[in-house]
């Protein structure tokens, strides 16, 4: 697993908590593990996507592969601004420098996809296996979570304008 997050005087990387909200839960009884998806699978899963979280929103821009994201921590704004790979395992990569009034700071969070029949399962680089998206989907998915709206971009574009503004 490959997290990192220097110069950071500030908790924007809610990024890994926010995302593995839901429970973990032990893949097929914890008897099997979950065969990696291929990375056309995974790109068409956040390809023009926004993943949405508690504390804000990642954005995965199909052009360039450029991932933004804002997040809001108690009244503490943050934005990310990087780029989004997926590797021939099936891992998801978020590589963002994140900006806050408080400083500023590079991170670098990857996440696991995989199969076991017919159910996704996701997970933290590293950490336990959960139900990414039921076969038929369920309230609750991780999934359902990614929608098409584009509501991040515009949050980090007025991030910029502000924090210029108090210059």
């Amino acid at each position: 697993m490959r997290t990192t997050i220097s110069n950071c005087g500030f908790s924007a990387f809610v990024l890994c908590l926010a995302v593995i909200a839901p429970s973990a839960v032990h893949a097929a009884g914890g008897t099997k593990t979950p065969k990696p998806l291929r990375t056309s699978e995974v790109v068409d899963i956040y390809y023009d996507k926004t993943w949405k979280w508690d504390t804000g929103g990642g954005r995965f821009i199909a052009d360039g592969r450029k991932f933004v994201a804002a997040t809001e921590e108690k009244g503490v704004k943050s934005v990310g601004d990087g780029r989004w790979t997926v590797d021939a395992n099936g891992t998801l990569c978020m590589r963002a420098t994140w900006k806050s009034m408080a400083g500023s700071g590079k991170a670098d969070t990857c996440f696991d996809h995989g199969r076991i029949g017919k159910v996704l399962y996701q997970r933290k680089q590293g950490g336990p296996w959960y139900v990414f998206r039921h076969n038929p989907p369920r309230p609750g998915d991780e999934f359902l979570k990614l929608v098409r709206k584009d509501d991040v971009t515009p949050q980090v574009a007025a991030y910029g304008k502000a924090t210029m503004a108090t210059r």
